[in-house]
């Protein structure tokens, strides 16, 4: 759930949660509208005020496809796009994404 959402179901004021676990009232806005994205230690606190209904990873990770792998990774939809253009390049050219002379294939 976004925190915006969360707000309006909890009828929450903005300055109130910004005052409640310790940051500025503008920064918190600028989360809240995704302006800005939270430090791990913020999205954790975050997290825990909403008991888990706004995940560390959407305040991580606002507005992006987010899946986690196996291991809880987080991975947004352009860092899939890397992985997955580093694994087909690696079939065209050899390992690690080299072609026959050597040289690495940038991730674009």
């Amino acid at each position: 759930m976004k925190l915006k959402e969360w707000l309006i179901k909890e009828g929450s004021l903005q300055k109130d949660v910004a005052d409640a676990i310790g940051v500025s009232r503008s920064l918190f806005s600028d989360l809240v509208k995704e302006k800005r994205r939270a430090t791990p230690e913020m999205a954790k606190m975050i997290e825990e005020f909403t008991k888990g209904e706004v995940s560390r990873l959407e305040m991580m990770y606002p507005g992006e496809d987010i899946v986690q792998n196996r291991r809880g990774t987080p991975l947004t939809f352009e860092i899939r796009r890397q992985v997955l253009a580093k694994v087909a390049l690696q079939g065209q050219g050899g390992a690690n994404g080299q072609d026959e002379q050597g040289g690495i294939h940038p991730i674009e």
